[in-house]
Order: structure tokens, then C-alpha cells, then sequence
């Protein structure tokens, strides 16, 4: 299971680094963009530790940490791991929330930063820098706390974005319903609902909700047809299975053939019977 993170603000003379690396961050284009990035907007993505007794070993953020001590912060955020295992299995996961990212994206712009040396900074489209500062102020209360606690994704609150409260509720409401809370399924909900209920100034590509219609239909033809061609793999190799079954429970039920291998091949009796009764259960289920 995925552990739940803990994210906490650490004083810099707490952090320990083990392994130092040897960069020149008078020309490392990385560090730079780290130090601007700080400077405008704060630090957003927090530093991985692990706790080993009274001290904080770092994981991951090295060149943030050398930065923030440039810019003599006196402490960063951090996500507190169990153990280095426990980084390695959730190092892929999304450390910040895209709301998280949005309310600070606002607070900089509001601060003066200029949206085109904010996506610069940030190495993104100057459209994702709008998109991102809007989609807080978009979303109902209840999608504002599923965004927030990464229990839907950044496509599917964008979705959701494009209708307004009461389609928001409605929308909410069928994917609780059938508790599938993807951007697809977002999508296709969008698609079906009211005209009166699509903010304004949100269109669909070619103005064409049909087109869209017609293409998820012709995807769930071919879904259906892969379901049904698996299904019928299985039905042959459930039969071939069977086959199998029969087979190695004879030649194990013959008294001078089972006794002989009893003898001379015991853990391998041993473990084709424990195959076939598993295999056995498999076909009667």
C-alpha cells in the first residue's frame, strides 16, 4: 500500500546530506533555473528525507537545498519518508497537488511576477501558466478537496472545470455513483450535459459534441470486440488446460507410474499435484 506522506518544514541545519555532489553551480543551467524559479514563485516542490533517529537524511533535492541556503532560507518543506525503500516505491508519485500549484502560481502573479517569466521559469506553456492559475477558482468546494487530495487527476478537475456549480454537482454525483473518477468518464459526462449548464466561452473541438460521441462509441465497438476475442482465448485455453489435467491426474493414478516417480522424483510429485489441484480449481470456477 502506498504510504501516506508527511510533509513538514524542516530548518536547513537539520538536513543532512550523505553523498555530496561535485556541481559547478556557477554554470549548471539547472541550479539557475532553481534560484530564479525560488526567487519568483517559492519553492514548490518539496525536498525527500528519511528520519533516522534525531536527524533528516536528504533523498532527493539536493540542488534545491543548496539553493535555498543561497538564498539563506532559514527552512523548506519536505516530505518525510519511513526509510529510502519507502522513496524508491513512491518516487514516482505526484509530490504537489495541481490546486497546491495553482494557489501558488496566483500568489505570484499577484506578487507582480509576470506570467511570461513565470512559464519561462517553470519551463511551461504560458497557456498552462493560465489554465492553472483559473482552475482553483473553477471548481466547487468538493472538487477543490478531490483535487487537492490527489483523488482525481489534474485532466479530469479540467473537465469538470468546463460546466458550471450545478453540472459540477451532477457530474460528481454519476462518478461517485459508479466510482470511476476518470478524465475520460469526465469527459464523456461533459459531453451529455446541458447546454445551460456549459460555462460560456468553453467550446468543443469543431464546435462538434457529436464528433466526439461518435468516436467513443466506435472505441467502446472495439473494445467490446477485443473483450469478445480474449473470451474466446480463454474458453481454448481453459480447454487445453483441461487437456493437460487429464493427462498428468492418469499417468499420477497409475499405481506402477506413481509409485516409481514417488520414489525417484518425490518434490516433483509433489509439486504437479499441488499444480493440478490448483489448476482444477481454476476450471470448475
Amino acid at each position: 500500500m502506498e504510504q501516506k506522506l508527511k510533509r513538514i518544514m524542516l530548518k536547513i541545519e537539520e538536513i543532512e546530506v550523505e553523498q555530496r555532489r561535485n556541481i559547478n553551480i556557477q554554470n549548471n543551467r539547472k541550479y539557475k533555473k532553481i534560484v530564479s524559479s525560488i526567487q519568483n514563485i517559492g519553492l514548490i516542490e518539496p525536498l525527500s528525507v528519511y528520519q533516522q533517529k534525531d536527524k533528516y537524511i536528504l533523498l532527493d533535492g539536493y540542488l534545491r537545498l543548496l539553493a535555498a541556503k543561497e538564498l539563506e532560507m532559514d527552512e523548506v518543506p519536505c516530505f518525510i519518508y519511513q526509510n529510502r525503500d519507502s522513496y524508491t516505491f513512491n518516487a514516482m508519485r505526484n509530490e504537489i497537488s495541481p490546486l497546491q500549484e495553482s494557489k501558488m502560481i496566483k500568489k505570484a502573479i499577484s506578487q507582480g511576477v509576470d506570467e511570461n517569466d513565470l512559464a519561462i521559469v517553470l519551463n511551461v506553456p504560458l497557456k498552462r501558466i493560465r489554465q492553472t492559475k483559473k482552475l482553483a477558482d473553477s471548481l466547487i468546494p468538493e472538487a477543490r478537496e478531490l483535487l487537492d487530495g490527489n483523488h482525481i487527476f489534474r485532466s479530469t478537475a479540467e473537465q469538470l472545470s468546463r460546466v458550471n456549480q450545478e453540472g459540477q454537482h451532477m457530474i460528481l454525483k454519476k462518478m461517485d455513483e459508479a466510482q470511476n473518477y476518470n478524465a475520460s468518464y469526465a469527459k464523456v459526462l461533459v459531453m451529455k450535459t446541458p447546454k445551460e449548464m456549459i460555462r460560456s466561452g468553453v467550446a468543443f473541438r469543431n464546435n462538434n459534441p457529436d464528433h466526439y460521441e461518435k468516436r467513443l462509441y466506435t472505441q467502446i465497438k472495439k473494445g467490446n470486440q477485443e473483450i469478445e476475442f480474449y473470451a474466446q482465448r480463454y474458453k481454448e485455453n481453459m480447454k487445453e488446460l483441461m487437456k493437460h489435467v487429464v493427462f498428468f491426474r492418469t499417468i499420477l493414478e497409475r499405481e506402477t507410474t506413481s509409485e516409481y516417480l514417488s520414489l525417484n522424483y518425490p518434490q516433483i510429485v509433489k509439486d504437479v499435484k499441488k499444480i493440478l489441484n490448483r489448476s482444477e480449481t481454476e476450471v470448475l470456477s
